[in-house]
């Protein structure tokens, strides 16, 4: 099995995956099959990161989440259903 075959068909969600480790970690997983879903507090960066990855030809999505946040953690997990259904 190829390295990226490992995770196919599996959705990675990865809060603070915007810069930093967190973004390495979302490449990782992205890079080996799976769907990434990125999110960040800031709007700006998880375009950024989206775009970022996009131009690798992965696949991924994002949404903006503060995860302290009740209806943020709710409208990430909303999102991963829209995205991947």
């Amino acid at each position: 099995m190829s390295n990226f075959a490992k995770l196919a068909g599996k959705v990675a969600v990865i809060t603070g995956s915007t810069a930093g480790i967190g973004q390495a970690i979302a490449t990782h997983l992205a890079k080996n099959g799976a769907k990434v879903m990125v999110s960040s507090r800031k709007q700006s960066q998880v375009e950024s990161t989206i775009e970022k990855l996009a131009s690798m030809n992965l696949d991924v999505a994002g949404t903006v989440c503060h995860v302290n946040k009740a209806e943020d953690r709710k409208n990430l997990i909303q999102e991963v259903s829209v995205t991947v259904n």
